[in-house]
């Protein structure tokens, strides 16, 4: 991780400088600018260690300030990476973001339950090799508005905390139903991380509404 962080270090420094920017105006990051590089850029290439990514297609739901996604776009540029967010001030910063760092990214405005429907006219679903997210919500929300984006033997990895065993045993079933099973969970200095392997593709009725994930 230290390598590529020094091998590509003018370009995650811009990326710190415009986040530390951006993030006196909107609500971006809570993590202290001094603590960027490890909290979040070593944090998101924690995850080179558990798959390829080179020539992969990749989407990062919630991806907010770009964490993990733009990380990994920037360590493996042959990645074709989608970055969606529903808050439309952090879809700009990432746009802002990217063109600035010169990467070319696709950014979608949009909630995910919705963009991963059956009938969402971007062609969303299932079209991913790996689905990442380090949003917070509890692992049985979060399987069910990602995994309908994978490819049948794609994987989703998830940046999890402390609780991460309890969460996966919880959501066992919903992870079931939606066609995949866990592969693995390791600990590392910040948490863990959840990977889950797409076996079956997702029955239609998912991803549901938020109310009803949520319920």
């Amino acid at each position: 991780m230290e390598d590529i962080l020094q091998t590509e270090r003018v370009k995650f420094q811009r990326y710190a400088d415009l986040l530390a920017e951006w993030n006196s105006r909107i609500d971006l990051t809570s993590v202290p600018a001094e603590e960027t590089w490890t909290r979040h850029f070593a944090d998101s290439l924690q995850l080179l260690n558990f798959a390829d990514f080179s020539e992969k297609s990749v989407i990062d739901v919630g991806s907010g300030a770009g964490f993990p996604g733009v990380p990994l776009k920037i360590a493996e540029p042959s990645i074709s990476l989608t970055l969606l967010d529903a808050t439309a001030k952090r879809t700009d910063f990432l746009r802002a973001l990217c063109k600035e760092l010169g990467i070319d990214v696709t950014i979608i405005h949009g909630r995910a339950e919705d963009c991963a429907k059956p009938a969402d006219s971007a062609g969303l679903r299932e079209s991913f090799d790996f689905a990442l997210s380090r949003a917070v919500a509890k692992l049985n929300v979060l399987s069910e508005i990602i995994l309908p984006f994978v490819k049948v033997g794609g994987m989703v990895l998830l940046h999890k905390g402390e609780r991460a065993d309890e969460e996966l045993r919880s959501a066992a079933e919903i992870i079931s139903a939606l066609g995949a099973e866990p592969e693995r969970v390791q600990r590392y200095e910040y948490g863990n991380i959840i990977v889950l392997r797409k076996l079956r593709p997702t029955p239609v009725k998912y991803p549901r509404s938020w109310k009803k994930i949520n319920a």
